[in-house]
């Protein structure tokens, strides 16, 4: 009878014990949760810093390399077209079928040089499409590294509390041949 007298204060002492454990639990998981949180706030603003970094050391890269090509081009262009009037005079001052060889040859450097700058658009075109895809195909696989680290802490994490509730449960257990 004695025992049925003391169970509702061992019960009271018992619901006591799990919410001041509840209670510890929360702050605990609350701490976890905003330490973690900026954590990947802090490695979220590094990565962002490094992309953008990167990017504008790519974008200042392919500025700088367009505008060679295209002073080159400007040189290269200036100097065609002073080869072809030169040309020009010195077909004017010739037959006319010398005059009609010039026209051809001033037709075929045009030719010459739009291919040139045809091929040399589509190699820009190009590079500026594989670096977007490499700088996607990086934001993917961060996304992924990061997803999969909160994925294996939570797994800690849970595994850590399951661990310490059984502990407390075992600790909490009266002894077998102690009744």
């Amino acid at each position: 009878m004695d025992q049925l007298r003391d169970l509702p204060e061992r019960v009271g002492a018992l619901e006591s014990q799990i919410l001041q454990l509840r209670t510890e639990m929360r702050d605990g998981f609350s701490a976890i949760r905003s330490d973690f949180s900026a954590e990947l706030h802090g490695v979220a603003a590094g990565l962002r810093t490094e992309l953008r970094t990167e990017l504008h050391e790519v974008r200042d890269s392919l500025r700088s390399e367009l505008h060679e090509v295209h002073d080159s081009l400007r040189s290269e262009m200036r100097d065609l077209r002073e080869d072809i009037r030169i040309g020009v005079e010195e077909s004017q001052n010739l037959a006319k079928g010398l005059h009609a060889e010039a026209m051809d040859a001033v037709t075929r450097l045009r030719a010459e040089t739009m291919g040139a700058v045809t091929h040399l658009r589509a190699e820009t075109m190009g590079a500026v499409t594989h670096l977007r895809a490499e700088t996607m195909g990086a934001v993917t696989r961060l996304r992924a590294e990061t997803m999969e680290a909160i994925s294996n802490l939570d797994a800690v994490v849970r595994r850590d509390v399951i661990s310490r509730l059984d502990r407390l449960l075992e600790s909490r257990r009266p002894a077998a041949g102690g009744e």
